[in-house]
């Protein structure tokens, strides 16, 4: 039989005891209006404001924008995974660049940005993937929180693949 877990000390019961025992701490209420301090916190938190998107390749060999962080935002994670039927693994390179896609021009080689001409762009992450396997950059993106984080500029994620089957995971805040 499940237990039952009983909840103490939550925002009624602190607001039902300084009722009951008619105390009314100063320091705690911005204002004598209940609904004034009940809508005053709600502003205080910080709402969830994260978003999840996915990217799977269509062409190998083509370079697309995987995602733009805008200067409002912060990327907190990205999941790779890959799935080839013939059991084939793929090679990716993931670069950034703070200049949209329609003014670069890329070399790619067997799923690999080799180079990039029109600005220049900076490889994150260049490696093999086994069919039926994935990894997540959220260890490096944790340890990086500000590498992608601009107050004038979008900073664009591009990505490529040697195999289809590869898919893009993209969290950000």
């Amino acid at each position: 039989m499940p237990k039952k877990i009983i909840i103490k000390n939550t925002p009624e019961d602190r607001i039902r005891e300084l009722v009951n025992t008619k105390v009314s701490p100063s320091t705690s209420f911005v204002s004598d209006n209940f609904e004034i301090n009940r809508r005053q916190q709600k502003s205080k938190r910080k709402a969830n404001s994260s978003s999840t998107t996915s990217f799977i390749p269509s062409v190998v060999n083509k370079v697309y924008t995987l995602t733009a962080v805008q200067t409002d935002e912060q990327l907190n994670d990205i999941l790779i995974s890959h799935y080839n039927a013939s059991d084939t693994e793929s090679k990716i390179s993931i670069h950034w660049s703070t200049t949209p896609i329609n003014n670069l021009s890329f070399t790619v080689s067997s799923g690999l940005i080799t180079a990039t001409s029109g600005g220049s762009s900076s490889r994150i992450l260049s490696t093999t993937i086994p069919s039926e396997s994935s990894f997540t950059l959220s260890a490096f993106l944790e340890t990086n929180k500000n590498l992608f984080k601009s107050d004038d500029k979008i900073v664009y994620l591009y990505v490529v693949c040697s195999v289809l089957g590869v898919e893009f995971t993209i969290v950000k805040e």
